[in-house]
């Protein structure tokens, strides 16, 4: 046994390490069979979901998104989970932020690089400025760059709610697994809002997880001008759109901004979103309170391509917008 953990409903949640001469299906039927109650799956790897490139010089801040609250005169309803890579607590970025910060990778394995996960945590800490950000360090560094594996995305998302997030941001993206789908549906369960990188796979990809799951509102990126980003997946599963496509992100100080481009980065506006509306509503009546005020986009109605609309966070701060009229 690799891993174990004690999870909120008091189920057991275990990294198991089949011998050399099983394989993969032998040895979840011979776990099936031992525990037939069990919800046992592969431990298959998710990545996180982004391309970048050097910012030209001189380029401009997002300046509509980066200060996007100025009508609204709370904080943050909820906090925000992000499990994602390793963070730098010293960006600049995150200054203002109530930042928590927790290590959940196995044991033995070598600790990720933090450039996707502070870029993502920068984009949060410019939409949700003063906030609290729960940063969840799931990921660790592998012969193919960073990846997560079912087992610690798990572990991650069920932390993520026992420690008080009303959002989760998953900016990664990988196959169907049924113990990270179970978690999930828990978490859900639980009142946890997931919003879920869609992938950058393209039109014709099939579609990604955890972004594909009924509990998780996957968004895709759109560039500025809200067009289609020729990398962004399509699919009945989308819910919104944000703009996620040469999204300028300061580096440390004296260093020059990137440009960084996915769903990685359209997921923080919507999970930015979610956490400023006001308490109360199930998950389903808030994705609908949002659905209605986002900006159609392509064919009228939902589809498959941008969802509802796009999302801008401002959205939720407009004098007189009621979003979500009555808890469930």
């Amino acid at each position: 046994m690799l891993g174990e953990r004690r999870i909120a409903d008091g189920s057991l949640l275990l990294r198991l390490r089949a011998p050399q001469s099983v394989g993969p299906a032998a040895a979840i039927a011979r776990v099936r069979g031992l525990a037939p109650g069990a919800v046992v799956d592969r431990n298959h790897l998710f990545r996180p979901v982004e391309a970048t490139a050097p910012a030209p010089e001189g380029a401009p801040q997002d300046v509509a998104e980066a200060a996007p609250r100025a009508g609204c005169t709370a904080p943050p309803a909820s906090a925000v989970a992000l499990i994602d890579t390793a963070v730098d607590p010293a960006h600049p970025d995150l200054a203002g932020m109530r930042l928590e910060r927790e290590t959940l990778r196995g044991a033995g394995r070598r600790p990720s690089r933090p450039m996707h996960g502070t870029a993502v945590a920068a984009r949060l800490a410019q939409l949700l400025p003063g906030g609290r950000l729960v940063a969840l360090d799931a990921f660790h560094l592998g012969p193919d760059g960073e990846a997560a594996d079912a087992f610690d995305v798990a572990m991650a998302i069920d932390r993520a709610v026992a420690l008080g997030a009303g959002v989760v941001n998953l900016s990664f993206a990988g196959p169907a697994n049924a113990v990270v789908a179970q978690i999930g549906a828990a978490a859900a369960a639980r009142g946890a809002m997931l919003v879920a990188a869609a992938g950058n796979d393209g039109p014709r990809a099939a579609p990604r997880y955890p972004a594909a799951y009924p509990w998780a509102v996957a968004v895709t990126a759109v560039r500025r001008d809200s067009t289609r980003w020729d990398r962004a997946p399509i699919g009945a599963h989308i819910a919104f759109a944000a703009h996620g496509v040469d999204v300028p992100v300061p580096q440390r100080a004296g260093a020059p901004p990137r440009l960084w481009s996915g769903t990685s980065f359209a997921a923080p506006v919507v999970s930015a979103t979610l956490a400023l509306l006001p308490p109360g509503g199930s998950g389903s009546e808030r994705v609908e309170a949002l659905a209605r005020h986002a900006r159609d986009l392509g064919v009228p109605g939902r589809d498959t391509i941008f969802g509802w609309g796009r999302l801008e966070v401002a959205m939720v701060c407009a004098p007189g917008t009621t979003l979500v009229a009555s808890g469930g």
